[in-house]
């Protein structure tokens, strides 16, 4: 997950940046000394992490971690392109969250952009940037969006941001990539006098960590904890507003750690927020396997999957489903390799219909591994009910090899295997393919099935239904070519 940081130019953003990261981004007074985003992958402190590592003498300590990024500095009319603005807008919608940095502190040596120091105007500069470039993407989407429920929210949205409120009064939904979606915490910038007299200013803004990047810098820098306490004993303060922000930051993203320990490792696994128990999975598991891991250890949500052949990638591709549950019901997070970068979508995201999700119109994406929401049961009652779907499976459902049901429900709500089975089709075979005597809607392997037999029987079936209900049928399944 990746947070920006943005502010005016001379506020103390790669000041700041560089106390985070101890990645020497320029940070010089004059505007615009950001040219590029600078990347920091940022370790989250976590004293319980700390405390089993030396419990346990771990021989490897690993802390979550987030992204952040040194975004350019913004002025007036970026929304339109001035300054670094393009630059600006592309970087910030790459963001999942925005630590805004405001100038909290009065030093007439530091340049400021507009002359005085005023955190007012200058949140205010910002915010008006990007509910302005929110604007202009929603009269672009609302001149070729067709579609009435999306066009009624549009038209919502674009009624906030005219009156200069955010797109979040309307939606906080993050798959409409707009910029005042995304949710923002401030970083307000006091001088090392630990003069507060902005702060009160700042927070009628949203959530606000103070934080003195001057100190935060110098205290980066001391690699001793020793000496760093006593540095910041010398300042009066007990905790480091950076460790403050970066945990603030965490949870803005709605995370949290879920923490394994033991004498070969210590880790913290980032897991989203309100998932009561963890269940990770790569896309190449098995899903059976997966299963009776949860099975084992008492994780409940995944049993209608249990007989469902395949991996977790490709359940996830196709939404799977059977027994009033579907993939969509507890897939929370899915990491996604995108362009040569892992990325993560949550549920919403994830655009999930009847059998269906976003990857089938994103062929180049890569499914990478799955968070499920499951939630703690009792084993005995999970297996019973596995073995309950799994007898029904059984009566149903051919037991020779197949690739699961294959064709989906056409709006015109045919059921395909009962139109199919209307026809009398079941039995039928072309060279080693068959439809299932047992369920008509699968097509079987007798031994010897290739490619070519099964899609000359598909494409037998869509022709004897089309025949007598002139509908289309679609295949659930995907053919490879």
């Amino acid at each position: 997950m990746k947070i920006g940081v943005v502010g005016l130019p001379n506020v103390g953003k790669s000041t700041l940046f560089n106390a985070l990261t101890r990645n020497r981004a320029p940070s010089a007074n004059y505007p615009f000394c950001t040219i590029e985003p600078n990347v920091g992958i940022v370790s989250v402190p976590d004293a319980r992490v700390d405390f089993l590592s030396k419990h346990y003498n771990a021989r490897s300590t690993v802390h979550a971690t987030i992204e952040f990024v040194d975004i350019a500095g913004i002025v007036k009319g970026a929304s339109t392109g001035e300054g670094l603005g393009n630059k600006f807008l592309a970087n910030i919608r790459e963001a999942d969250a925005i630590v805004h940095v405001v100038r909290a502190f009065d030093k007439s040596d530091i340049i400021h952009v507009e002359g005085d120091v005023n955190p007012e105007r200058d949140i205010n500069t910002i915010n008006l940037e990007l509910i302005l470039a929110d604007l202009e993407t929603v009269n672009k989407r609302l001149e070729r969006n067709r579609n009435a429920a999306e066009v009624a929210l549009l038209s919502k949205i674009k009624s906030a941001l005219e009156s200069q409120q955010p797109a979040s009064r309307v939606t906080t939904d993050r798959s409409l990539c707009l910029l005042t979606t995304k949710p923002v915490i401030y970083c307000a910038n006091i001088g090392d006098d630990g003069s507060t007299k902005y702060l009160d200013i700042i927070k009628r803004f949203g959530p606000t960590i103070a934080v003195c990047a001057k100190i935060e810098e110098e205290l980066s820098q001391v690699d001793s904890p020793a000496e760093r306490t006593e540095l910041m004993q010398m300042y009066g303060i007990d905790e480091s507003g950076l460790d403050k922000l970066i945990k603030a930051s965490y949870s803005l993203l709605g995370l949290i750690s879920y923490l394994t320990a033991g004498e070969p490792e210590v880790r913290a696994w980032t897991i989203p927020n309100g998932i009561r128990a963890p269940g990770a999975a790569d896309a190449g598991a098995n899903l059976k396997q997966v299963c009776n891991f949860a099975r084992e250890h008492s994780l409940s949500g995944l049993e209608w999957a249990c007989g469902i052949p395949g991996t977790v990638g490709g359940a996830v591709y196709m939404n799977a489903g059977a027994y009033g549950g579907q993939i969509s019901d507890i897939a929370a997070i899915v990491d996604v390799l995108i362009d040569g970068e892992i990325k993560s979508f949550d549920n919403k995201q994830l655009r999930f219909a009847h059998r269906k999700s976003i990857f089938h119109s994103k062929p180049n994406w890569i499914i990478l591994g799955t968070y499920f929401q499951l939630h703690k049961s009792d084993e005995q009652q999970i297996t019973a009910l596995e073995n309950e779907f799994l007898l029904r499976r059984r009566q149903t459902q051919p037991n020779e090899p197949s690739a699961g049901s294959t064709f989906k429900r056409p709006k015109e709500n045919l059921i395909p295997a009962k139109a199919i089975d209307e026809l009398n089709l079941k039995g039928t075979q072309i060279g080693g393919a068959m439809i299932s005597p047992k369920h008509a809607g699968f097509i079987v392997n007798t031994g010897s099935a290739t490619s070519k037999d099964v899609q000359k029987l598909i494409k037998h079936i869509r022709k004897k239904v089309y025949d007598k209900h002139k509908i289309k049928l679609e295949t659930e399944i995907k053919i490879l070519k």
